[in-house]
C-alpha cells in the first residue's frame, strides 16, 4: 500500500508539458476525511504493453490524486518499447508490479485485480488518464452512499493529449434496451470505480474477450441488479491513437461488434420472448450494414459495369 509521500519527490519530470498530471495541481489529501473517518482504500490497476509513449502520463494521472490510502498495481506483459524503465522509475510509488508474458489485457487485468485489497477498485489502460481530485471525490461518494458502482463523463483525448471531444456517456437503461451496443455504450470504462466485492461474487473479465471484455463485465453486473451510479461530471481522458483499439474504427468495428454479439447471445438469448424486440432491432442493424459494405459497391459496379458496355 501507498501512504502519505510528497508529490514533489516523484521522478523528475519526462516532459515540458506544465499541465496535469506533469505539474501539481492537487496537494495531498488530509490523512482523514473530514468527519474524521479513514479514507476508504483505492486499488487501482494498469495493465501495460508497449505503450511507454504514454505509460509516463497515465501513471501521474493516478500519483498526482495525493490521495492517502492508495494501492496501485502495474501489469505488464513483457514491453520492449522502454515501459519497464519507466515502471522503474515509479517502482517506489507501486504497490507491486511486474513484466512478463500474460494472456492478453483481460489477463493482466484479472491478475491486478485479484492482488488488489482496497474496498474500492478500477483498472486504468496504460494509454488513459485521470482527471484531478478524482479519487478525493469517488471516495466521499462511496462513504456517503450504498455504491456499488459508479462511472462518469470522459472526455476524448489524442496522441499529444488535446481533448478533441466528449464521450457521449449517461445514465445506463436496465432494460433490454442495454443491449443495444450498435447505438454507443454509455459507460466509458476508464471512469467506473467499483465495490471489490461484486467482482468476487460476480466474477472478473472473460480473458477470451478482447474487444468485448469490459461490456461483458458491466451486462454481467447489470444482470444481477448492481445499481450503476452515473456521476455526471468528467473523471478521465479516453485516448484515441492509431494504436489503439478504437483507433481505426472501420477496422475494428466488426470485431467489436462480434464480441458484443456473443455477450448478447449470453445473457439475452434470442428464444425467450422478453428479448425478441431486441433481436429484432438486431437483425435491422445487421441488415442495413450488410446492405452498405456489399449490396451498394455490387450495385455501383453494376452500374459502373452497364456504362462501361454501352460505349
Amino acid at each position: 500500500m501507498i501512504g502519505n509521500f510528497n508529490l514533489n519527490s516523484l521522478p523528475n519530470l519526462s516532459s515540458s508539458d506544465k499541465s496535469w498530471p506533469w505539474i501539481d495541481s492537487n496537494s495531498t489529501l488530509p490523512a482523514t476525511m473530514p468527519d474524521g473517518s479513514s479514507w476508504p482504500r483505492i486499488s487501482i490497476v494498469t495493465p501495460s504493453y508497449n505503450q511507454a509513449q504514454f505509460l509516463e502520463e497515465t501513471i501521474r494521472s493516478v500519483l498526482m490524486q495525493g490521495y492517502p490510502n492508495l494501492e496501485y498495481i502495474i501489469i505488464d506483459g513483457g514491453s520492449t518499447d522502454g515501459s519497464v524503465e519507466i515502471i522503474k522509475r515509479y517502482s517506489p510509488y507501486l504497490s507491486y508490479w511486474h513484466s512478463r508474458k500474460d494472456d492478453g489485457q483481460s489477463d493482466a487485468i484479472n491478475q491486478g485485480l485479484c492482488m488488489a485489497t482496497g474496498d474500492i477498485v478500477a483498472w486504468i489502460n496504460s494509454d488513459d488518464t485521470y482527471l484531478p481530485e478524482v479519487f478525493e471525490r469517488i471516495a466521499t461518494l462511496f462513504n456517503r452512499k450504498n455504491v456499488e458502482l459508479v462511472y462518469g463523463r470522459s472526455f476524448f483525448i489524442d496522441e499529444e493529449s488535446k481533448i478533441i471531444g466528449d464521450y457521449p456517456a449517461g445514465p445506463l437503461q436496465l432494460d433490454w434496451r442495454r443491449f443495444r451496443y450498435w447505438r454507443g455504450w454509455p459507460v466509458p470504462q476508464p471512469t467506473v470505480f467499483m465495490r471489490r466485492g461484486i467482482l468476487e461474487k460476480f466474477g472478473y473479465l472473460d480473458t477470451s474477450l478482447h474487444y468485448g471484455l469490459d461490456y461483458d463485465l458491466f451486462i454481467r453486473f447489470s444482470c444481477h441488479l448492481i445499481k450503476f451510479d452515473f456521476l455526471d461530471t468528467p473523471l478521465a481522458n479516453y485516448r484515441i491513437h492509431s494504436h489503439s483499439k478504437t483507433g481505426d474504427w472501420a477496422k475494428t468495428q466488426d470485431l467489436f461488434y462480434r464480441e458484443t454479439m456473443r455477450v448478447n447471445q449470453r445473457y439475452a438469448p434470442w428464444f425467450l420472448p422478453e428479448n425478441w424486440r431486441l433481436w429484432v432491432e438486431w437483425f435491422i442493424q445487421v441488415s442495413i450494414r450488410f446492405s452498405k459494405k456489399v449490396l451498394h459497391p455490387l450495385v455501383k459496379w453494376w452500374k459502373n459495369d452497364r456504362i462501361f458496355k454501352t460505349h
